[in-house]
């Protein structure tokens, strides 16, 4: 029988029939191992928005807490200087201790 022959064939061994060392899956298993992909595929999507989401959070929180220290280190200066001003109001010139 040619290659051709044997490929179209239903009872020697052409793509109608599985290779012999092939196991076979049964139905159920097959549509449980394809349920549990599905699954899988669907717990990484959620898990990759989660992790961006996450990553998203801790960048803003660092450019929160910077702007926040932006601010105070201002503030205290802004209170340095009208401390420092109020006090040279009261400034006398030295005098010569006797």
């Amino acid at each position: 029988m040619s290659s051709i022959a044997m490929m179209t064939s239903k009872t020697k061994g052409g793509p109608a029939n599985p290779p012999p060392q092939a196991p076979s899956i049964p139905p159920d298993q097959l549509e449980a191992a394809n349920a549990k992909a599905a699954l899988d595929r669907r717990v990484n999507a959620v898990a990759d928005v989660f992790r961006e989401n996450l990553a998203y959070e801790y960048e803003l929180e660092k450019e929160m807490a910077k702007a926040t220290d932006e601010f105070a280190q201002k503030r205290r200066a802004e209170d340095y200087r009208a401390f420092v001003g109020h006090l040279r109001r009261f400034r006398t010139r030295p005098t010569a201790m006797t």
